[in-house]
């Protein structure tokens, strides 16, 4: 979308024991080594959607992990997307 990425993901099914109380999303651009936060969502969400900081044509790699009391889990990163102006 218009300077935005949606984000889809499956829950985890190895939580430690203990309930997903949310889900962080963080972003980079494609070339940088810095993560930066994107949005939090609570437990029951599987979209996200990042629109703060983003620009159209640029390359970002976003990545989304579930929280729980022990912090967040494993994060999965996605490839390259670039937003574009539809």
């Amino acid at each position: 979308g218009d300077a935005r990425v949606t984000l889809s993901w499956t829950a985890p099914t190895v939580t430690g024991g203990s309930p997903i109380t949310g889900y962080v999303v963080q972003y980079r651009l494609a070339n940088s080594a810095v993560w930066l936060d994107g949005t939090t969502v609570g437990a029951n969400a599987r979209t996200a959607t990042v629109s703060s900081g983003l620009f159209n044509g640029t390359s970002y790699v976003f990545r989304v992990a579930a929280v729980t009391a022990f912090g967040n889990g494993t994060f999965a990163t996605s490839g390259s997307v670039r937003p574009i102006r539809r």
